[in-house]
């Protein structure tokens, strides 16, 4: 990983062991996980503190064109819930257990059976992982084998298909986690990859060594500015 400034805002606590880490939210809405080095927040956090204003507005166009159409479903509930729960299939699969889709989810579920077909040895499911240094934690979806390389999975459900410049704050949330990851157990990620899982297919956007490398320098300056940010938005209010 390249070498950068940083400003840690939380104490540091060194030769920790690792441990389930509670999940913490703030009167702010932001996330926090405490880990064994200190109180750090989620890059889910980070990046959605930091989002480009360009970026924000188009966000929220689409909910609002989305709350309009009455053919399209609820942005925030229906979405969200949708999602928590195909992750949840996803991972209780992986782990060899019985899965039970909810009707409703049988489109999305019989795309994501299409990801087990093309994966190899799984390494890591919903793991948590923090970096110790730069401070900050989260939750990676899953580490696995993908042709031969060792690869960091993100899945991502959408009632459409998405497009490569869309899905820019999910590679630098990769990168975030690449990160973590290999500071954590000195292994190197050589791959991420995207996977969107719709009603009617499933997409995949994969990520090589050289554009990891470069979403993790837009993952530094996100993090600095949100460093920079905590004083202007209150984020560090008490629980």
């Amino acid at each position: 990983m390249s070498n950068t400034s940083y400003f840690p805002f939380f104490p540091v606590i060194t030769n920790t062991k690792r441990k389930i880490m509670q999940v913490l939210i703030n009167d702010s809405g932001h996330k926090f996980y405490d880990t064994p080095a200190g109180l750090f927040p989620s890059v889910t956090s980070i990046l959605n503190a930091t989002m480009p204003p360009d970026q924000r507005e188009r966000l929220d166009k689409w909910r609002e064109a989305t709350r309009n159409d009455s053919n399209s479903e609820n942005p925030r509930l229906g979405a969200t819930e949708r999602g928590k729960t195909i992750h949840k299939l996803i991972e209780t699969k992986l782990k060899g257990e019985k899965v039970e889709c909810p009707l409703e989810l049988t489109d999305y579920w019989n795309q994501a059976l299409k990801i087990f077909k093309v994966i190899g040895d799984v390494i890591a499911v919903e793991e948590q992982l923090y970096h110790a240094e730069l401070q900050y934690a989260g939750t990676l979806d899953l580490i696995a084998y993908w042709r031969d390389s060792l690869t960091l999975f993100d899945f991502k459900t959408s009632y459409r298909e998405k497009r490569a410049q869309y899905l820019t704050d999910s590679k630098i949330q990769i990168a975030a986690y690449r990160g973590a990851y290999q500071q954590l157990y000195n292994t190197e990620i050589y791959q991420g990859l995207i996977v969107v899982i719709t009603p009617l297919t499933i997409q995949f956007f994969s990520l090589e060594k050289e554009e990891l490398e470069a979403y993790w320098q837009e993952w530094l300056s996100r993090l600095e500015s949100y460093q920079n940010l905590l004083p202007e938005k209150g984020v560090l209010k008490e629980f």
